[in-house]
């Protein structure tokens, strides 16, 4: 990592940062360089288990709205899914197939339920959007060297950073 962007990334006021997915959305140049791990010759991993699976969460609800939008969209399905449900099982409560007072009860039980969980879908749109305007991250960062003008000095609100395109 070069200077810039080491200096970007701790300008940050967030917590919990996860760097594979930081360096790339700040726009800075990033690689990935493969090699073979060779067999541990002695002692135990570091990180365990949990420390991964921890980090597997941070990384998903930290960059991406999709687990609380999967809540709206599970709501938008079981609605509809309840709507075609009523049909057949008003068909099927006609016709004199089914337990009486069954078909009433679940359809209240699954309509609410339905209804319940796009109404946390629509919370946690407003959670989302405040936790991603709290994480402070700069829309943008404009590399000065690339364009030949002097760097500003840096505002303590915004982040200033001019990325190199060196690998190092």
């Amino acid at each position: 990592m070069s200077r810039a962007t080491v200096d970007a990334i701790n300008a940050l006021p967030e917590h919990g940062r996860v760097l594979r997915f930081i360096v790339p959305a700040l726009g800075f140049p990033s690689a990935s360089i493969g090699y073979r791990r060779d067999e541990r010759a002695a002692g135990t991993s570091k990180y365990p288990l949990l420390k991964m699976i921890k980090l597997s969460l941070d990384s998903v609800t930290g960059f991406s709205l999709f687990p609380l939008r999967l809540a709206t969209y599970l709501g938008i399905g079981g609605a509809i899914l309840i709507a075609f449900a009523a049909l057949a099982l008003a068909i099927a409560s006609r016709v004199g197939t089914t337990i009486p007072g069954w078909t009433s009860t679940v359809l209240i039980v699954a309509g609410v339920g339905a209804v319940q969980l796009f109404c946390l879908g629509l919370l946690g749109e407003y959670v989302g959007r405040m936790y991603t305007q709290m994480q402070g991250r700069p829309s943008y960062f404009i590399a000065y060297d690339s364009l030949n003008l002097p760097a500003p000095t840096a505002s303590p609100s915004v982040p200033q950073a001019t990325p190199s395109h060196d690998l190092t």
